[in-house]
Parts: structure tokens; sequence; C-alpha cells
């Protein structure tokens, strides 16, 4: 008798119409078939995958859940062609209590289900999950479930419950993401825990170091998976091994190669299983490269994003540098390069442009420092910086907010009367050669003598 192979994951997706609304001026349904991919692409494989969908067929209503068991490709393929439904309904309280079923063959103990909304047929999500939990703690299984509200809106407060829920057999994650790059860090956080405490079991860590090509040694982890080193051979025999780019979102696609060909390619910041060998690891990128990467057994490797970029460095030009400004990193652009510093420029008087070189790729905010009475009072920006120089214009990004007033006698320090919101008024230093001085567009000036 043939053995039904129990699945390594249970994914759970909402195809919901709602699910076609934009979000990041790209529909919300290509940002969860972004990360459905990455998620699949990095299992072997040979596992078993169970996959739920609801809501992308109206007509059933309530009861439109389709489920399927395949191998991770297949899986991926499904998901990519199906579209949501117009109309479709969100049972999420369902879910959850046939969730039961669905985790019998779970060889694993994780769940992952993405939602954009509360449930829609009139049941109580929170009952059904304590309906989940007392199910499974008559069969003496756990499962840890992964929730992703995506882009929840005013139902987040429906699904507020979710959050803390008082159960004993269900370990809950709720996240809450309001773009992709939420929800690429909620799906990495929830599945490398897992991955972690599957791989710890494997054996002792390994003592290996970090190569010359950039990754980190992040100790010994990895999983049996089968495949091929770098030169093909005995793969059956090699040992496990694992490879994490961090800082990758859900769209980032890589390639392994083996003598020049590529054998296998996966998407994400998730982390790829391989067998310990040496490859060739491509960045399919415009502006992304090659790195000979070498794995040890149950070696698991870190690299960065940053580390696959051709120009992992930018120049930017500002205009207007009356300014004095400090740049910082967004949290995706740290974990690209991992924890770049704060950038600070100074104010030039009467400096048209100011060159910033080498500074790393990614968004940035700005914030305006000086002059003194500016500090704090002005509305952050944010700065896209690319591997091209990148020309950046202070005064027309702060057009709304900003003014400039002339100041006929630059050839000697002068005191300058600001009067502000509720009536405040300030004076203040200004130094010679300043021939035009920035102030907030509402606020009042008046040259002392």
């Amino acid at each position: 008798m043939a053995v039904t192979p129990a699945i390594a994951l249970l994914l759970v997706l909402d195809f919901s119409g709602s699910m076609d609304q934009a979000l990041e001026q790209q529909p919300k349904i290509l940002q969860l078939k972004n990360q459905a991919r990455a998620v699949l692409s990095t299992l072997p494989a040979g596992e078993s995958v169970r996959m739920v969908v609801f809501g992308a067929n109206p007509a059933k209503g309530c009861q439109d859940f389709q489920v399927f068991k395949t191998t991770p490709a297949q899986s991926l393929a499904t998901t990519l062609g199906m579209k949501p439904g117009p109309y479709g309904k969100t049972p999420l309280a369902r879910t959850l209590r046939y969730m039961r079923d669905w985790s019998q063959d779970l060889k694993g103990s994780t769940a992952l289900l993405f939602t954009d909304g509360a449930d829609t047929c009139g049941e109580d999500p929170c009952q059904a999950l304590l309906a989940l939990d007392r199910d499974l703690g008559a069969r003496r299984k756990k499962l840890n479930l992964v929730i992703v509200g995506y882009d929840l809106k005013n139902d987040a407060q429906k699904l507020e419950c979710l959050k803390d829920p008082k159960t004993t057999n269900v370990q809950v994650k709720f996240f809450s993401a309001e773009s992709s790059y939420d929800m690429q860090r909620a799906v990495s956080e929830s599945l490398q825990a897992e991955a972690v405490k599957r791989l710890q079991q494997l054996g002792p860590d390994a003592d290996a170091n970090a190569s010359a090509t950039g990754g980190t040694n992040q100790g010994s982890l990895g999983t049996g998976t089968a495949g091929g080193g770098a030169t093909g051979e005995n793969k059956d025999q090699m040992g496990p091994a694992q490879l994490h780019v961090r800082g990758s979102e859900a769209a980032d696609h890589f390639q392994v190669l083996i003598k020049g060909k590529v054998w296998r390619e996966w998407y994400g910041g998730l982390p790829l299983d391989l067998p310990a060998g040496d490859y060739v690891i491509r960045y399919v990128n415009a502006n992304g490269k090659s790195l000979p990467v070498s794995l040890k057994d149950r070696e698991r490797r870190q690299f960065l994003l940053s580390d696959f970029f051709q120009r992992p460095r930018g120049d930017a030009s500002f205009e207007e540098i009356s300014l004095g400004f400090e740049l910082t990193p967004s949290d995706r652009t740290r974990e690209v390069h991992g924890e770049p510093k704060r950038i600070p420029v100074q104010a030039r008087l009467n400096g048209d442009r100011l060159e910033a070189k080498d500074i790393p790729i990614g968004t940035w905010t700005l914030k305006v420092v000086s002059p003194e009475w500016l500090k704090g009072r002005l509305p952050e920006q944010t700065l896209r910086i690319t591997p091209e120089n990148s020309r950046i214009a202070l005064d027309e990004k702060l057009k709304k907010e900003l003014r400039w007033i002339d100041n006929d006698r630059s050839d000697r320090q002068r005191v300058l009367e600001i009067t502000m919101g509720a009536g405040r008024v300030e004076a203040h230093l200004v130094p010679p050669g300043a021939r035009r001085v920035p102030v907030r567009a509402e606020d009042r000036t008046n040259w002392l003598q």
C-alpha cells in the first residue's frame, strides 16, 4: 500500500475580492502571490504542501474552499494561475474550524494564513479558534498558527482577539502588515523560527568560518535535502547546509549554479536548504552579481543582499543646501546593508549643490536639523538613493513648507526676528555671507537693526 506523505506546511490564502485593491501602487493579490512563491520556492521539491484558497469562487459563498495537496512547484503554479473572486467571501471562522482536519497529517507544526479582512460570513473567528484549540487538545496535537493580517484597515479591531487568545494547543502569532515589507518580515520571522527548531535536531554545530566572499558564519543549521553539490556527484551523500540572504524581499530572485548551469531557483528572504558543497549564487537583478559560496556540513551561512550588488552604494547631488540635515536609513535599508549609520550633512551658506558620495542604496529619511529655527519643525522627507547619481532638490521637496527671504546686508552678522505659531517670537543670529535665509512659509520675519 502506498504511503501518503505527511505535509510540510499548511498554507491558507485569501483570494477574496478585496485582494484586487491596490496597496503601494500594486494589487494586493500580486504581493500575496509573491509571498506564496517565496515560501514555496524554498521548500525541498519532494515535500508535500496543503494549500487552501478561499474567496476565489464567489458562487460558493461561505463554502468557497479549494484545497490542494501537491508539491511546492504544483502549488506555486496553481497560486500564480488563480484570480481573486469579485465579491468573494472571507470565511475566516470556518477556515480556523476546518484546520482541525487540514492539520491532521502535518509533519511540522506550522500553518501560515494570509487575510486582508475580518470574517464576512457572520461567524466569530475567535470562538472558532477556541474550538480548534479544544479539538487539538483532545488529539494531543500542537499547532503554530501564523496569521498575517494585511492592510486590515477598519477590520483590525474585529480581529483583536486573535492577537492574544487564551489557547493551550494553538500557539498564535498575529502580524499586522501595512506593506509588502511588513508581510515579508512576518513570514521570515515565523518560518525561520520553525526552521531553526527543526534544524537544531540534526546534530552538533559545525565549526565553520566565513569565507572571503562576504558571508558570515551563523552556527550550524541545515536539513537533509537531497540534491547536488558543486560537482553534482554523490548528491545523496552530501550533508545538509543552509543559505540565507538577509534583506531580501519576496520578489527578489536568486539562482543556484553548478558548473555554470542553473540547478535551482528561489525567491525572497527565507533560508534555502542545500546539500553541503560549492556553488555559485546569482542575484537576478539589473544591479545583481554572482558570488561563489562554499557550504560545509550542517553549516548555516548568512549574506547581506548588498553582498550581491554590483554597485551597493550611490552618490547624491543635494541642491539648495543652505539647510543642514541628517539621513537615517529605513528598516529595509538597514537589513540590506547591515545597519548603515546615519549620515549628517552640514549646511553651506549660499551653496547651490553638495555632492554626497558612497551612500548605501535604498530608502532614507531626511530630517532638517539646521538652521536652529527650523529644527524639528519641518516634515521628514523620504529619499531613494540609487546606483546612479540621485539629484535631490530640497527647495522643491519643501516648497510648501519653506520660503526664502533675501538678506541685503549679507556682509555682516545680523539678527533675524521670527514670529512663529501662537505668537511666539524668537531672535536668531544669521552669520555673514548668508544671502538667502530659509524660514517656514507661515512664519513672519523682521530684520532687527
